[in-house]
């Protein structure tokens, strides 16, 4: 009886153990499910090229799939010399840093071994929390050379000790996930993010090949000559690679004139004065430009006739008058005017009008490079010396003394030489017409007789309304050209 019970009791101890060992296997299985949640965790980039001084930026992501996450607490290390841990971003949907704590170093056949560890939390309710996290790393490159190398290690490794490192969830029984990424070659328990920082060889850069000079040549010497009261004649030898040739007057920018290839003379059809004038000839080519835009340059002047012909037509003998026809230098004019309108001539008698009608308004007509008047006849009763008074509407005035005028008699002043013209000879050419006075035969006005600002401004004015109120010189229009005579004639004074 005593073995039956024995057996019995010993059948019922067995029978509870197995009970209770059931029981508490499945409580761990239950407790140890929290241990099953997994956070998987990886680089963004396996491996990154860069250069010393270079910013190296690391992106890590955490992700628990659809399970809250509360908090991270990340511990790395980098194996080498050549990165320096700099800074981190706080991941979205973490409010704050609760740890950043900078482990022991390690010397290591591969490079110092220095740890750091970073810990964030999330304070949201559960429902808000992040469910997946991306944590940004900041690291300087160096390449600075190991203790023991004789030259720097260019390799640097960042790894992620995921045996260390945890992530939690209120959510999840023990609030503690597994961590799950890719193996490094050491340890199961990591995953790395290679740094290459190995110098670029630059590359050799050829010598360029010198390049043919396609620019055109200096012109070497310019000569000058001219046809006395008609043109200027400049000449030069032809030079190489040359597309044609550009003349250059005194300090203008712009072309006096342009030409075409494998020329050598340009005549200058102009004789405004005798005076010296500087002119250049500069070659140039279209694609290449030229070797000089200075030189060479001449001092040319025209030539002064000696016997200037008669014009002729419009020529009467005079009858109880006083007759003159007057050549008179208008040099603003342009080139191809013919004709120049309401110029108006008075015989001054000292300061007084020699008499009542001693005033006219005439056309002047061209004749080479000046222009003459037609033929005038004042009533004079004295034969005395007499100034002859010239103004065009828009030119200075000027004075010509010691013109001796008699009744019943022709002063041809255009013509050779007589001293009865005084200095409508002898001044012709040192005292031009010039334009640019918009006071008309006003005596009155402001600025009369004179070149000064209201001109300036008046001949803007025009340019820009496209009125011919600022022509000067009398093409009919009112342009940039007529800004230019204005600003060359500007301060001169009339008689």
């Amino acid at each position: 009886m005593k073995t039956y019970l024995r057996i019995f009791i010993f059948g019922i101890v067995v029978i509870a153990s197995i009970v209770a060992g059931w029981l508490y296997l499945n409580d761990f299985k239950k407790s140890s499910k929290a241990a099953e949640a997994v956070a998987t965790i990886a680089f963004t980039e396996s491996r990154m090229a860069v250069q010393t001084g270079d910013m190296v930026k690391a992106g890590l992501t955490i992700t628990t799939g659809t399970l809250p996450m509360s908090g991270i607490d990340l511990t790395f290390n980098t194996t080498g010399d050549n990165l320096d841990f700099v800074n981190f971003q706080l991941p979205t949907g973490f409010d704050e840093q609760v740890l950043v704590e900078t482990g022991m170093t390690t010397a290591r056949a591969d490079g110092t071994k220095k740890l750091k560890r970073l810990m964030f939390v999330a304070k949201k309710p559960g429902a808000s929390l992040p469910k997946s996290a991306i944590i940004v790393l900041y690291f300087k490159v160096t390449n600075r050379r190991g203790s023991s190398d004789t030259s720097p290690s260019y390799i640097t490794t960042l790894r992620v000790d995921t045996k260390y490192s945890t992530v939690v969830g209120p959510s999840i029984p023990g609030n503690t996930f597994t961590l799950k990424g890719n193996a490094n070659i050491d340890t199961v328990d990591s995953l790395n993010f290679t740094v290459d920082s190995t110098p670029l060889t630059p590359t050799p850069i050829p010598s360029p090949t010198p390049t043919p000079d396609c620019r055109a040549a200096k012109v070497p010497e310019v000569t000058c000559d001219s046809k006395c009261g008609e043109n200027i004649i400049l000449k030069w030898k032809d030079v190489a690679n040359e597309d044609g040739y550009k003349i250059y007057k005194d300090t203008q920018t712009t072309p006096l004139r342009t030409l075409g290839k494998n020329q050598t003379a340009y005549v200058y059809s102009w004789c405004g004065d005798l005076n010296q004038h500087s002119y250049k000839v500069i070659a140039y080519n279209n694609a290449c430009g030229s070797q000089s835009t200075t030189l060479p340059k001449i001092d040319c002047a025209c030539k002064k006739c000696d016997i200037q012909a008669t014009p002729t037509q419009g020529v009467i003998q005079p009858v109880n008058t006083a007759d003159i026809i007057l050549k008179l230098n208008f040099p603003d004019v342009a080139k191809d005017v013919q004709t120049i309108r309401n110029v108006r001539v008075d015989i001054m008698n000292g300061t007084v009008a020699a008499c009542p009608a001693c005033s006219q308004v005439v056309s002047f007509t061209r004749f080479g490079n000046y222009f003459v008047s037609p033929q005038l006849s004042f009533r004079l009763e004295q034969t005395i010396p007499y100034t002859v008074v010239v103004k065009q509407a828009i030119t200075l005035r000027r004075s010509y003394k010691f013109v001796y005028l008699q009744k019943n008699k022709l002063l041809n002043c255009s013509i050779g030489f007589d001293s009865a013209c005084g200095q409508l000879l002898s001044e012709i050419d040192s005292r031009p017409m010039l334009s640019g006075d918009t006071n008309g035969f006003d005596t009155q006005s402001e600025g009369y007789n004179v070149i000064d600002k209201q001109d300036l401004s008046a001949v803007n004015i025009a340019v820009n309304d496209k009125t011919d109120q600022g022509d000067m010189n009398f093409n009919g229009t009112s342009d940039t050209v007529d800004i230019g005579v204005v600003g060359k004639n500007f301060g001169q004074k009339g008689d």
